[in-house]
């Protein structure tokens, strides 16, 4: 087998298939042909007619640029993208990642301590206003298969809010597939689509994977159940113990919510917790957490509506819940823009 005739084989020769089912194109192992050393993944555009196709390339290829030297992003090596609106053969060449998709169960601890390494990631990227958008197993290597040295690949349906133009995916339509999570604000016509929210959801996707061996495929199933409160996951969850079971659950519970606003807003939160589940310590959001919880029951409770003179109560619980307030996490508010990037 060889590369397919392109203006590629001027530097690069073939070393592998890699994949024929990328959404963009096929994917080549190859080899560079001055620098013996090294080595790259090469994507071939698979429509090479469609514009927005290769609107879409040119798009990931500036972007990759733009993060340049990041930790966790492989090197963008050679494209020829420039040429987007002429009629030659496009493709891009990025640096080679010898690894292991996170595609197989892991033990707790080794999940988070993978889980906040990819966050890390996360955080640089949406500092630099881009959203991955597609984050899945596949879409990760684990370099030489350890957990804590993920990269994010395939930035293919990436949205730059540097460069809001006509080059990126249209809200008006649907992005990313059906098969591994599928989330509300990926539907066509949804606005929600460059809320850098649908990362942390999809990550915490993946860490939901590693730990349980299942898909999360839906926030929400028939039954109205999130992914972690589906019994073949409450079972697996389970044999972790009860505290790590507790914990996994409050991240979940706010991470799994089917509205896009009552979820983790920035990689920095979802930091924060994941390291307190990792150290088998409390937050506080954690702490807002249960007095929310507190003023719930109290209000309901027969208590409250009886007693006049435990009102006082109420309030004083209201105060402290307000300036617990730290995001905003269980309020039902649209992100803004300095922790979704909307």
């Amino acid at each position: 087998m060889s590369l397919p005739e392109g203006p590629w084989n001027e530097r690069w020769t073939f070393e592998r298939l890699l994949s024929r089912h990328g959404g963009q194109g096929e994917t080549y192992v190859v080899n560079d042909c001055v620098e013996s050393s090294t080595f790259g993944v090469l994507k071939v555009l698979k429509e090479q007619k469609d514009s927005e196709r290769r609107s879409r390339l040119f798009r990931e290829a500036k972007t990759l640029e733009s993060l340049s030297g990041a930790d966790g992003i492989a090197e963008l090596l050679d494209s020829n993208v420039d040429k987007y609106k002429e009629d030659d053969l496009l493709y891009i060449v990025t640096e080679y990642i010898e690894g292991t998709h996170p595609d197989n169960k892991m033990e707790c601890d080794a999940a988070l301590d993978f889980t906040l390494a990819l966050m890390e990631i996360l955080v640089y990227c949406h500092e630099q206003l881009i959203v991955h958008r597609d984050i899945k197993p596949n879409n990760i290597v684990l370099h030489g298969g350890n957990p804590v040295e993920p990269y994010l690949i395939d930035f293919g349906l990436t949205f730059n809010h540097n460069a809001i133009d006509d080059l990126s995916t249209a809200a008006a339509q649907g992005i990313g597939p059906r098969n591994w999570f599928f989330l509300p604000e990926m539907a066509a016509g949804a606005e929600a689509q460059r809320f850098a929210v649908m990362d942390l959801t999809h990550t915490l996707g993946v860490l939901f994977n590693v730990v349980t061996g299942l898909r999360p495929l839906l926030l929400r199933d028939e039954a109205g159940l999130k992914p972690h409160e589906r019994p073949s996951a409450v079972l697996e969850l389970q044999k972790l113990g009860i505290d790590l079971h507790s914990r996994l659950k409050f991240l979940f519970d706010i991470g799994f919510n089917y509205e896009i606003a009552e979820r983790w807003k920035s990689a920095d939160q979802v930091i924060e917790v994941v390291n307190s589940i990792r150290n088998r310590q409390n937050t506080k959001y954690q702490s807002q957490a249960r007095l929310n919880d507190a003023i719930q029951k109290y209000k309901k409770s027969d208590g409250y509506i009886r007693a006049g003179a435990l009102s006082h109560f109420y309030n004083v619980f209201v105060t402290t819940l307000e300036r617990f307030s730290y995001g905003r996490i269980a309020i039902s508010a649209m992100p803004d823009e300095s922790t979704c990037i909307l």
